[in-house]
């Protein structure tokens, strides 16, 4: 049993001996890394956002029950218009028996009016006649007068009541008469959406064709980014390989209403900004209500770059390794822009400084490294 516990003593010592040569071994063993040097290049910073591709300029017009029934419609589908063009016309029974009644009213007035100019000239003959005649009335026939023109003056007050009403219902006629507001073709009837006055769906659609943008919206932090005028490249996953130019049209100062909503589940809603992007080619392989996507260049600089692997972080401190006299020391640098491949460094190092690239996890300040054979 002692013998045993000897042997057992010895075997362990044995090991122990091999595993603290291994961990030697290991921490004196050097590194192969590979390294750059900052680099000179454009850079670009972009944003990417999606959107609907929709035609710039369009109209939808919707059923108004409240000014009658839809008669006869003056367009068919395919149909070019300009802006006022007529494209049908309301039927309101009601108006129509309102301003024939101002049309009678009016003729009341009249007839009216001239009744009692004539009774005023009449009546203005009898005072000067009374100046030299002593055997009329003088004071009477003054009260008279003065009778005659206001009820004149009343008659033209109520004239001019009449006209205008009048001119209210030819207004409210005209209205009826609904027009086009752009030029462009026309793309869809649907009379279906005029037998119902709780219909969503437009009754005509018109477009400009060939003149397409993309709607969306962005982030406040993107709004600070994102300005009028900035390039944008445009694709979708409906045609892949495809890719359009476009250009940014305009961005919303004011958010979107619908999302200044009550939170949800305890979470404020997102904040978003409307924003349009004007397409730049005229020939596209796809449809209004296409999902786009759009990488917006939002900024655009000359620096001095590093892999993004060179790169790593301790806390809010960017820091790379950099091979001197055989060994990694580390170094705090200065960043600038990111892409998704490179970043700007704007101090720390200097152009012909040897950057690790891709740093083992294990690397360690002051560790002797080799360099790998550049190809």
């Amino acid at each position: 049993m002692k013998r045993a516990m000897i042997i057992a003593g010895v075997f362990l010592l044995v090991a122990g001996f091999i595993g603290l040569n291994l961990v030697n071994q290991a921490s004196n063993e050097v590194m192969a890394v590979d390294v750059t040097h900052l680099k000179e290049q454009t850079m670009t910073e972009s944003v990417i956002i999606s959107g609907t591709l929709q035609l710039a300029d369009q109209q939808s017009v919707y059923y108004e029950p409240d000014k009658g029934k839809v008669g006869e419609l003056l367009v068919k589908e395919g149909d070019e218009v300009q802006n006022g063009t007529p494209l049908f016309r309301y039927d309101n029974e009601q108006l129509e028996l309102e301003k024939k009644q101002m049309e009678l009213q009016l003729r009341s007035n009249l007839l009216q009016l001239e009744n009692i100019k004539k009774q005023h000239r009449k009546i203005d003959r009898q005072v000067a006649k009374a100046e030299t005649d002593d055997m009329l009335d003088k004071d009477e026939l003054e009260m008279e007068h003065d009778q005659i023109f206001l009820e004149e003056q009343q008659l033209k007050i109520e004239k001019e009541q009449t006209l205008l009403q009048r001119q209210s219902i030819d207004s409210q006629l005209e209205e009826l008469t609904v027009k086009s507001k752009i030029d462009g073709v026309i793309l869809r009837i649907n009379e279906q959406a005029a037998m119902s006055s709780e219909s969503i769906q437009p009754l005509i659609q018109i477009a400009a064709p060939g003149q397409f943008v993309v709607k969306g919206a962005i982030s406040e932090y993107d709004a600070l980014k994102i300005k009028e005028g900035q390039p944008a490249v445009l694709t979708s996953d409906a045609v892949p390989g495809e890719k359009w130019g476009g250009t940014v049209d305009s961005v919303s100062f004011l958010s979107n209403e619908h999302e200044q909503m009550e939170p949800v589940n305890g979470e404020t809603a997102k904040v978003q900004y409307p924003i349009e992007i004007r397409v730049e080619d005229e020939q596209l392989d796809i449809k209004p209500g296409f999902q786009i996507l759009a990488e917006i260049e939002t900024n655009k600089k000359n620096g001095w770059t590093l892999p993004l692997s060179a790169v790593k972080q301790d806390g809010a401190d960017n820091y790379v390794y950099v091979v001197k006299d055989g060994k990694a020391e580390r170094h705090k640098v200065k960043a600038g822009m990111t892409t998704n491949r490179e970043i700007e460094i704007t101090g720390g190092l200097s152009k012909n400084d040897q950057v690790i690239v891709n740093p083992p996890e294990n690397l360690e300040d002051g560790a002797e490294v080799t360099v790998n054979d550049q190809a």
